[in-house]
């Protein structure tokens, strides 16, 4: 009995060392509010991410980047990987030039929970980042970061220590990414407003001057052959992997209009596993996804010829 209690004891002192060499903290219930909390009357961003997730990294590299310009740019970011995994999130975060950001790691198995409490609207897409100002309002979004947005809003909260953000002028973002429309915010849910998923004009795709790519209602193939569904809720993506036995299917796929998301790869479950038969991995796929009961799912999905 002594020796499994001294073996439970510095299994517990190795993982406490390991979490203080990192300088990485155990984020479970109740981290939401205790980051917010020692950060009252300042702005800051808080940022979701994973070790597995491409997107991740190209938002990791742009934080990295402004927070070399912009010393004084509070950023907390949070990865929903595991513990164990804490050194791996310490030498990526150095190699983005973020080992000066305030970083956790989901330490509760039961991850839902955790967003739960960071964002009742929040279903588990990476990245994620929220920007607070200095009353805590947020800005919440979903997808890649767009670089003019991102230093506006520095410009606007951190250089000039602009207290309002519920005005947050959108042109620069608008201009070169997907627009969401201005909305209140708070950290328990998104903007009331919707987002213009669509920049291009005509058929085809439009791009931006950074490079972003706008999706025309035109440009969506086969939106005929689905029956009963508008264009906008038609989205295209490349199949990853399917999950038969889980009935789950991972797409990397383009803006989903109709839920207000950008693109990035994703895991969905299905409404019908008949669905799992008709396509396989590499597949590039016309598809409509619904958030049913909180899931995000895949209603309809068909290979493109």
């Amino acid at each position: 009995m002594k020796r499994w209690i001294a073996a439970g004891f510095w299994l517990a002192m190795a993982c406490t060392q390991a979490f203080a060499a990192d300088d990485i903290k155990p984020f479970v219930r109740g981290s939401a509010r205790e980051i917010a909390a020692v950060r009252q009357g300042r702005p800051y961003i808080l940022g979701f991410w994973s070790l597995s997730c491409t997107h991740c990294r190209e938002d990791l590299s742009l934080l990295g980047k402004v927070a070399r310009k912009f010393p004084n740019l509070d950023v907390v970011l949070v990865s929903t990987d595991a513990p164990a995994e804490a050194a791996e999130i310490a030498r990526v975060l150095r190699q983005e030039s973020l080992q000066g950001a305030e970083r956790w790691v989901f330490a509760d198995s039961f991850s839902e929970r955790l967003r739960f409490e960071v964002d009742r609207q929040w279903h588990g897409e990476l990245p994620r980042t929220y920007f607070y100002d200095v009353d805590h309002h947020a800005l919440a979004i979903s997808g890649t970061l767009n670089s003019r947005l991102l230093t506006h809003w520095v410009q606007q909260h951190v250089a000039a220590g602009n207290a309002a953000l519920v005005a947050l002028p959108l042109a620069a973002y608008a201009a070169d990414h997907a627009p969401m429309k201005p909305g209140t915010m708070n950290h328990e849910g998104m903007a009331q407003g919707g987002m213009d998923m669509g920049k291009g004009k005509g058929k085809g795709k439009g791009k931006g001057k950074d490079g972003s790519i706008g999706v025309g209602q035109d440009s969506m193939q086969g939106a005929g052959n689905m029956p009963g569904m508008g264009a906008s809720s038609i989205s295209q993506g490349e199949i990853r992997k399917v999950d038969k036995s889980g009935k789950k299917i991972t797409i990397k796929h383009g803006p989903l209009i109709n839920l207000h998301m950008l693109g990035m790869t994703m895991v969905f479950k299905v409404k019908d596993p008949v669905m799992l038969d008709q396509v396989k991995t590499g597949d590039k796929v016309n598809f409509v996804a619904a958030r049913i009961n909180g899931v995000l799912t895949v209603m309809q999905i068909e290979a493109v010829k």
